[in-house]
């Protein structure tokens, strides 16, 4: 039975066996270098192998181009549609000037659908604008039909200057006419004196062929009223008043001056229209 050296530690009971061809002090031998990497890794220097050539550098990627722009789409919003502005206009128009209304309506309409777009109020101002017009025209045609020898006579008296004169003076003779209505809102010598101007004036009127007849039978009545007055001293109220009595109208001749003065009234509402009258 050995002794146990006093100078080394107690063995561990815990500690797991030593193998076998441990040195005593506990270090691990060292191990015998592998046969098969003598001559080193191939690459390493003095390794007597080949040197592997490395990887070539991998190129970069080019850059991603950027994507162009979304397309404007018609009705997106932001897009602006040149006909709209002059659509509206044309709409407008069809109400005022349906001729004007046809053309600003058509451009509109064209420049939208250039763009790609619809223009609702440029086709309706279209519309509208063509009813308009044709309706105005036709309107235009029913009157000239139905008065278009009116018109052709109130053009006529208007360049003719017998006509004219006499357009002229039958409007001076009517608001004559009209004053002498009513004599009891006048002084009795101004209506004398009225009567016998306004028989001046009549005598010194040529009426137009077509009415000369009729104008003559006024003017005869109106000499038959004024005759009796003729060297009576208008102020002298009884004298004028018998003169005024004294004149011999008939009936009959209140009949045929009410139907001459019409006939004179009708040509002169369609012969005098385009005569200028003070």
């Amino acid at each position: 039975m050995s002794q146990q050296d006093p100078n080394q530690p107690a063995p561990d009971p815990y500690a797991p066996p030593t193998p076998e061809g441990t040195p005593a002090g506990g270090a691990a031998p060292t191990p015998p270098p592998y046969a098969g990497y003598e001559g080193g890794y191939p690459g390493q220097e003095g390794s007597g192998q080949p040197v592997q050539p490395g990887y070539p550098t991998q190129p970069g990627y080019p850059a991603q181009p950027g994507y162009p722009g979304a397309p404007v789409y018609p009705g997106r919003p932001g897009d602006v549609d040149p006909g709209r502005g002059i659509g509206i206009a044309g709409f407008v128009c069809a109400f005022f000037v349906p001729v004007v209304g046809i053309i600003l309506s058509a451009i509109g309409l064209s420049k939208s659908r250039g763009a790609g777009r619809k223009n609702p109020l440029a086709a309706w101002g279209l519309g509208l604008s063509i009813f308009f017009t044709v309706a105005f025209a036709a309107i235009v045609v029913s009157v000239f039909a139905s008065h278009g020898d009116d018109i052709a006579d109130a053009v006529k008296g208007a360049n003719d200057p017998t006509t004219r004169r006499f357009c002229q003076a039958d409007a001076r003779l009517t608001k004559e006419m009209n004053v002498l209505q009513d004599p009891s809102s006048m002084e009795t010598q101004d209506y004398a004196q009225g009567l016998l101007d306004a028989k001046d004036d009549l005598d010194g009127v040529v009426a137009p062929d077509e009415i000369a007849t009729d104008w003559k039978a006024v003017v005869s009545f109106f000499d038959k009223i004024v005759a009796p007055l003729e060297g009576v001293d208008t102020s002298d109220e009884a004298a004028v008043k018998q003169a005024l009595g004294s004149s011999g109208l008939t009936q009959a001749d209140l009949t045929t001056v009410q139907g001459a003065g019409s006939r004179v009234d009708d040509w002169a509402s369609t012969h005098c229209a385009a005569v200028p009258v003070d």
